[in-house]
């Protein structure tokens, strides 16, 4: 059997096919967290389609921690963006995200890089709380899950770490107009990792997951977001936060 008819039977066996608005979207579904990713594509966090949905046509959207890739096509699918660049150190989840690129024919749409972005250019350690397709709750260099806490690691491997401003400034990639950060506890480093980028007013809008238990860290962004001339539109209310934990920074006009 060739190469090209080993993936196609994989492809034709073991996919799973979201129908959206705009279209369907395949995703390579072999395992069962596989599937509950792509079955949880629209409903697990409506706030960030919603947020893909606003997005100008012809955009650049960087997905950073974008695990298996979901918003990645999602983006993709909905035609809202004219590149992709999709972050994913976890060896697992970025083979299953450059699968599903592909089964769509999206590789040239989505470019995808096997990076942790950190605060600074370095060689650490990823560590991972569980070592398997899909999973989530990976940290680079200190292993701190998202609550601020102590990662419970299962698995760890050396890894490249960059930051955001110094990716832009070594490789001149395609500049982000829509930045997604989901990296499970090290929201701030990255923020400052990218305190350059964000006073260019092409950044339009940013969307970062914090959690509730990390106050300190929310303020720690906000400041630097304020800084490159980005609000936070959904401040969490007094006396507690909302149910998401998803926050939109929008560019001041």
């Amino acid at each position: 059997m060739t190469d090209t008819a080993r993936l196609d039977e994989i492809a034709s066996k073991d996919i799973y096919v979201v129908d959206t608005d705009h279209g369907p979207i395949k995703m390579l579904a072999d395992t069962g967290t596989l599937k509950w990713r792509a079955k949880t594509l629209l409903s697990k966090e409506p706030d960030t389609i919603e947020w893909i949905e606003q997005f100008d046509r012809g955009d650049v959207f960087w997905d950073i921690g974008a695990n298996v890739g979901v918003y990645s096509l999602y983006a993709a699918r909905a035609d809202k963006v004219s590149r992709v660049l999709a972050f994913e150190p976890s060896p697992w989840n970025f083979s299953a995200l450059v699968r599903s690129a592909n089964l769509n024919g999206w590789s040239d749409r989505i470019a995808t890089y096997c990076l942790a972005i950190s605060n600074s250019t370095k060689l650490d350690t990823l560590h991972m709380k569980n070592a398997f397709f899909g999973s989530a709750q990976c940290s680079f260099g200190e292993a701190v899950n998202q609550w601020g806490g102590e990662l419970d690691v299962a698995f760890e491997q050396s890894a490249i770490g960059i930051s955001i401003d110094r990716f832009i400034e070594l490789f001149a990639p395609p500049f982000p107009n829509r930045i997604k950060i989901d990296v499970d506890g090290l929201d701030g480093a990255i923020a400052e990792g990218m305190r350059d980028t964000v006073l260019d007013k092409r950044v339009k809008s940013v969307l970062i997951e914090i959690d509730q238990a990390r106050t300190g860290e929310l303020d720690r962004v906000t400041d630097i977001f304020a800084a490159g001339g980005l609000d936070l539109m959904n401040p969490p209310p007094e006396g507690g936060w909302l149910d998401s934990n998803n926050f939109c920074f929008a560019r001041r006009h």
